[in-house]
């Protein structure tokens, strides 16, 4: 009997050990052999919230996995609204990353310019979870909330309000000139409305609604010393920007690094971007006749009430031109809370949601009876090619990623669903292990394979080759690449093919435009 108590107490305290020294944590569990990492990211949803693109990140993060070498990732999200907040929830025992969309920090940052306690409330909240080692990301007016006020002084109501709301919890400071658009036209300068002009103008009605062609597709400039950009091949990224704000960064502040800037030609001085003010000439008695119109068409009393405005006609255009004065601005920021828990903040002024195109010009509509803000003031013409709104998904995940705090090295792909991790140091010997960032699909990842081509200068380069597969990611995508076997010591760059068969379906991923990853064989 002895015995058998005895071995029952080993057993349970061999289980007790197993568990203390190799079990997960709340944030990771066993997948295919190996942990997988939770990064949660509680996302601020607003019970009373006129509209909400929630849904769109949930699309975006939830449970996306990427595996970089044996190190696998999924992002989880979250809802919480302002009690839960308030309640003291938003804790970095249950999450890595808070963010906000802009149409909920839009409605959240006009609300605290009135709400002002509730705002100290709130800003005491978010900044405890960031001074704590939390990290957030947000976009257009998710990245304005955030930042210590306007850099230009307030001269319109919209801009004082956008001023008093902010959180203040960046050290970067939004430059928005804008105003409310009924107001802009009750003062008689329908200008006033400023760069929101390109959210307003471009229509709610229909597909507009989702922005497919609202605002402007901008070639930002962007630095690539940093691991959102460092994988980009281009010196340029095309982003989404629907009159968002331009970042300024204080003198001297070393934990704040610009990562993108808005191209050096004003907007407003673009043949092909510039928009002229429109005028509302339909006064209330057009307000009272389109809300009028909604209820006979079966819209809800709230509708008909919010939308009438929109749908009010007559806008006629006047000679003005919109005058934005972002040329050269920060378009996206990293800053990092300056203690030892290392919060980290992502600012983007555009909408890496959406998508973006190539060419074309702005069209405004013609000056008819029936011009309202709902079925848009302005479209594009002549566009040449459109990427998807996924086209930017990448630098959105890589965005909550860094904000995470993942590796640098085991960021989610740019350009597909598989990606050859950088090789560091650049010279190698060989053979040399080469490890994979391949993204995970329900159906499992079949196999993947390196691809490579060869340089003797560094200059003029051999064609490209396949060099070998790997079909078992269960101890991390990798291959052990011997320069001997491939074309002796000398200049190599890799990319990676990921494939997946499933009964569906196989789906084989297409070649990147250019390298993953580089290195000289010795």
């Amino acid at each position: 009997m002895k015995k058998k108590i005895l071995a029952l107490v080993m057993t349970v305290t061999m289980l007790i050990g197993s568990l203390l020294t190799e079990g997960t944590t709340p944030s990771e569990h066993t997948t295919t052999g190996h942990q997988v990492k939770e990064i949660r990211i509680a996302i601020y949803s607003m019970n009373v919230a006129l509209f909400s693109n929630i849904e769109r990140y949930f699309e975006i993060f939830d449970g996306f996995e990427w595996q970089a070498g044996d190190r696998s990732y999924r992002f989880t999200v979250t809802t919480l609204d302002a009690k839960a907040i308030l309640r003291g929830e938003l804790t970095v025992e249950k999450y890595d990353v808070f963010t906000i969309g802009w149409w909920e920090a839009t409605q959240m940052n006009m609300l605290l310019g009135f709400l002002r306690v509730k705002h100290m409330l709130l800003q005491r909240r978010i900044a405890d979870f960031i001074s704590d080692g939390g990290g957030y990301f947000g976009s257009c007016a998710a990245a304005v909330i955030m930042t210590s006020g306007l850099a230009n002084t307030p001269s319109t109501i919209y801009e004082h309000l956008i001023d008093r709301g902010t959180l203040r919890l960046s050290t970067v400071h939004s430059y928005l000139e804008g105003g409310y658009i009924m107001l802009a036209q009750k003062t008689g300068h329908p200008e006033k409305i400023g760069q929101v002009a390109y959210d307003w103008y471009s229509g709610w009605g229909g597909s507009n609604y989702t922005f497919p062609m609202g605002g402007c597709s901008l070639n930002v400039s962007i630095d690539k010393q940093n691991p959102i950009f460092n994988d980009v091949i281009e010196d340029t990224r095309l982003i989404c920007w629907v009159g968002g704000p331009g970042l300024e960064v204080p003198q001297n502040s070393p934990n704040v690094t610009v990562i993108a800037s808005y191209p050096s030609e004003e907007i407003s001085a673009n043949q092909s971007t510039r928009i002229h003010a429109w005028k509302y000439t339909g006064r209330p008695r057009g307000v009272l006749k389109s809300f009028l119109n909604n209820l006979k068409t079966g819209e809800t009393l709230f509708d008909s009430v919010f939308f009438a405005p929109f749908k009010a006609t007559d806008w006629e255009m006047t000679d003005t031109i919109i005058q934005t004065h972002l040329a050269n601005k920060a378009f996206m920021t990293l800053e990092t809370y300056p203690n030892q828990h290392q919060g980290r903040m992502v600012l983007c002024a555009g909408h890496p949601e959406s998508k973006v195109w190539v060419g074309g010009h702005i069209e405004e509509e013609p000056d008819t009876s029936t011009n309202n803000l709902y079925t848009s003031l302005f479209h594009w013409a002549n566009v040449t090619k459109v990427y998807e709104s996924s086209y930017n998904w990448c630098i959105f995940r890589r965005e909550a990623a860094w904000a995470g705090k993942v590796p640098d090295n085991d960021f989610p792909p740019i350009y597909g669903a598989s990606q050859v991790s950088n090789i560091d140091p650049y010279v190698q010997p060989s053979p040399c292990l080469i490890t994979g960032t391949v993204v995970h699909e329900n159906e499992g990842v079949t196999s993947v394979e390196l691809f490579y081509r060869y340089s003797h200068d560094n200059i003029s380069w051999d064609a490209w080759k396949g060099y070998g597969t790997d079909t078992n990611g269960s101890d991390g995508w990798s291959w052990m690449f011997d320069a001997s076997s491939a074309d002796g010591p000398g200049y190599y760059q890799f990319y990676s093919i990921r494939q997946v068969d499933s009964a569906e379906h196989t789906e084989i991923e297409k070649a990147p435009p250019g390298p993953d990853a580089i290195a000289k064989f010795v």
